[in-house]
């Protein structure tokens, strides 16, 4: 038993703790003991076991915080911890393995700020630590993470302001920043970014303008949402760049203008909310993306009611919702 390499354990019933035991196991290399009723503590004796290439330990009930003795396994490369009760920071330690390159710690409870050190795992690829209790700012430091393809920091307390260090990201898939505090403007640095399919800052306190360009070289970029922030000024006129764009969620904003989205290259596939931006209604025409294609959404300000407008896009996919102040619905 002391030679076995691989411990399948996952997708089961199994209560109680983690057995401090299987620090004995001096050649395991994958242990998977996800998605089973395990309680208790990480036992720290798991960073004797040098060889250790993968844990996960996923849907559990473990409670406690990480222990920083993990970063001793310098063969690591995969740490699974999420949806558990875990508790306290994200140990800096973390930082020193040297060749991880999936960090998941996505659990609900984890508080405190997003270590610093973290941006010496020039390896990791998913950095996961979305759902939890974290403040602070975003340490600049991870903008090092060349290799980095998920970056989620949603659904926190973050705050401060995006730093431009992360442009530097440039194999980043999705960038998730969604459902925190963070204010200041968004870095037209993050334009740098070539593979980026999935950009969310939404629900934040960011402001100011963007570049008209902004988003121009992101050619993979599916979804764009930056909603219910205080974003002012015009819609970058760099989503009209974006071939495979679907969905635009620029909605409780201030903008104050859009591109000509009726000549959008994916136009027949396009998905846009504009509501709450009180947008005047020959901005609204540019949203009329023809025929049965697409799906828009608008606020519409009945004082600049132009009739051949509404009657244009009325009964297509474009529905108009009335003014804050009480008017009524287009029909």
């Amino acid at each position: 038993m002391q030679s076995l390499k691989r411990l399948y354990l996952y997708s089961n019933q199994l209560t109680g703790a983690i057995p401090t035991e299987l620090s004995n196991l001096h050649h395991l290399e994958y242990l998977y003991l996800s998605n089973n009723q395990l309680t208790g503590t990480i036992p720290p004796g798991l960073s004797q076991i040098q060889p250790l290439i993968y844990i996960n330990l996923t849907n559990n009930q473990l409670t406690g915080t990480i222990p920083e003795a993990l970063a001793q396994l310098s063969r690591l490369q995969t740490l699974f911890l999420s949806t558990n009760q875990l508790t306290g920071e994200v140990p800096g330690t973390l930082g020193n393995m040297p060749i991880l390159t999936s960090l998941h710690l996505h659990n609900k409870q984890l508080t405190g700020t997003i270590p610093p050190e973290l941006g010496n795992l020039s390896r990791l690829a998913q950095f996961y630590v979305s759902g939890n209790q974290l403040i602070g700012a975003i340490p600049k430091e991870l903008g090092n993470l060349k290799r980095l393809t998920h970056l989620m920091l949603n659904d926190n307390l973050l705050t401060g302001s995006i730093p431009p260090e992360l442009g530097q990201l440039a194999t980043l898939n999705y960038f998730y920043l969604y459902n925190n505090q963070f204010s200041g403007s968004i870095p037209r640095e993050l334009d740098n970014m070539p593979v980026l399919t999935n950009f969310n800052v939404s629900n934040n306190q960011l402001s100011g303008t963007l570049p008209t360009n902004f988003g121009s070289s992101m050619v993979k970029l599916q979804t764009f949402n930056v909603n219910n922030n205080n974003l002012s000024g015009a819609v970058p006129e760099g989503l009209l760049s974006m071939p495979v764009l679907r969905f635009v969620y620029v909605h409780k904003n201030d903008f104050t203008s859009i591109p000509d989205f009726q000549n959008h290259p994916n136009k027949a596939a396009l998905y846009l909310y504009l509501s709450d931006l009180m947008l005047p209604f020959d901005e609204i025409e540019k949203a009329y993306l023809g025929g049965n294609h697409g799906h828009v959404t608008v606020q519409y300000v009945p004082q600049r009611t132009n009739v051949n407008i509404i009657r244009k896009v009325v009964n297509e996919n474009m529905v108009l919702v009335n003014d804050r102040t009480g008017g009524q619905d287009a029909q």
